[in-house]
């Protein structure tokens, strides 16, 4: 490598190699080898110094040397060990690393990846059968529990339709009985009457108020009951037309009864009902009163809205006005900033220019220099080319001669490698039959196991037809033939 030094001076710059360089500091200097000359005389006479002394103290030194013999045996004895056990594991590592790439060889064949995909489509088909099995069960047990479920319903459905009927028949008995009492009364007033009108009068009265509440009650129990039946149905059941169907028939039924005893109650209802409408007048009142006040907070509350309406308008004016002015700041920032890139580019581009007219002088100046250079150049190399001719001629007779060694060398390892692929023939035909050996007995065993044997037989019809295949370097050899 070359290096170039510049060299400036007042007038011009010149540019100097490392040879021209190390030629000045010579003549500037003197000589690297006197100096190194004085450097080992010096060097010797120290030695010479120290040699004397060491021959005086020759006991110590013997000793020492002794010492330092036997630490050096143990540590090479030592560096022996462990350079043995780093060769036993690098040995171990390297048959590990053999037997992996054979077991990997030997799985990545042709027959045997045909046969191992044989083996899982058997599996999966095994698998499949097995899944198949799995589903109807499945839905054999799903269609048992949906009958269990059903059987359950239509038991649950018997049951409650069966406990409305008898609560219906226990309430049209209650509901007869009442009547029949009521009847009786009625004849037993009658009867007495005359006797006894203001007694009779009020204990018939007593009697009818009770008739009255004791048949609310029992009113007010069947429709409870009625609506814990109904919630009961319809989480077990859900919307059954047939129960409402029967449901509504017997309210008919009940209510062209009830119609016959509230006849006699009319009366005394009428009077309750001028009751009930003086306290709702009372009531209509109070809600009259209440609205107003609702309507008076309400218009309170409209006006409390509309100032607050005003107060946030307000606030958003305030807030525009503070944007438009961060806007006008930003924009004046802006043109400062504009204008303080403006000049800064202004210097730049001046700089540019002077340091561009500098590089443009520096440029002719070397580009002189270049040129005188070359033309040394183009001399020496001329020369060069014509013993370059000279060697060429005789190094084109020398690769003859070792082109036509080395074509009798490959000639023999074509031979060689011809005997190879021949080995490698009959070991694969070798391994092809030990293979079809082991895949008949393969699909025996999955026939005694009750399992597909058809891809096994698919694979083995395969591996029939295989050769074994062309290694890479015979592809290589033969491109190098072609290529010849």
């Amino acid at each position: 490598m070359i290096v170039l030094v510049v060299c400036v001076t007042r007038d011009s710059r010149s540019v100097l190699s490392s040879i021209e360089l190390r030629r000045l500091q010579k003549l500037a200097f003197g000589s690297e080898q006197q100096s190194a000359t004085s450097s080992n005389e010096n060097k010797n006479a120290r030695l010479k110094a120290l040699s004397n002394g060491h021959v005086r103290k020759w006991e110590q030194q013997t000793n020492a040397s002794s010492a330092a013999r036997q630490e050096k045996e143990l540590r090479e004895e030592r560096q022996r060990r462990i350079d043995e056990e780093y060769e036993a594991r690098l040995a171990a590592e390297r048959k590990a690393m053999i037997d992996r790439a054979e077991r990997e060889v030997y799985d990545n064949t042709d027959e045997v990846k045909s046969l191992l995909a044989g083996m899982m489509i058997s599996d999966v088909y095994r698998e499949r059968a097995h899944q198949k099995q799995v589903r109807e069960r499945r839905a054999a047990l799903e269609k048992f529990r949906d009958e269990r479920i059903q059987a359950e319903l239509d038991r649950q459905n018997a049951e409650a339709i069966a406990a409305e009927r008898a609560a219906i028949d226990e309430r049209r008995r209650i509901d007869q009985q009442i009547a029949q009492t009521q009847i009786e009364q009625f004849a037993e007033y009658k009867r007495a009457r005359r006797a006894r009108l203001r007694a009779t009068v009020e204990e018939g009265l007593r009697l009818a108020k009770q008739a009255k509440e004791a048949h609310k009650e029992e009113i007010r129990k069947n429709a409870e009951r009625k609506q814990s039946i109904k919630e009961q149905k319809l989480a077990a059941l859900g919307d059954n037309f047939r129960l409402r169907a029967i449901r509504d028939e017997e309210r008919r039924k009940a209510e062209d009864e009830l119609a016959k005893i509230k006849a006699y109650a009319e009366e005394k209802e009428r009077k309750e009902q001028q009751r009930k409408k003086i306290a709702e007048d009372r009531f209509r009142h109070r809600l009259l009163i209440k609205q107003r006040l609702i309507d008076a907070q309400t218009e309170a509350m409209n006006k409390r809205m509309n100032n607050e309406d005003e107060i946030l308008a307000a606030h958003i004016q305030e807030a525009d006005r503070k944007q438009e002015e961060r806007v006008r700041s930003d924009k004046e920032k802006q043109r400062q900033q504009k204008e303080m890139i403006d000049k800064c580019r202004q210097v730049q581009i001046a700089e540019m220019e002077a340091r561009r007219a500098e590089e443009r002088r520096m440029a002719q100046e070397m580009k002189s220099k270049w040129d005188r250079e070359k033309r040394e150049f183009d001399e020496e190399q001329e020369a060069g080319r014509c013993r370059q001719r000279n060697e060429a001629e005789a190094l084109a007779e020398y690769h003859r001669r070792q082109m036509m060694a080395k074509w009798q060398r490959e000639q023999g390892q074509r031979d060689d490698l011809n005997q190879w692929v021949r080995t490698q023939m009959q070991e694969h035909e070798a391994f092809v039959g030990e293979l079809k050996q082991v895949t008949q007995k393969m699909m025996g065993d999955y026939a005694d196991e009750g399992r597909d044997t058809l891809p096994i037989a698919i694979a083995l019809s395969k591996n029939a037809s295989l050769r074994p295949p062309r290694p890479r370097h015979v592809e290589m050899e033969d491109e190098i033939k072609q290529l010849e």
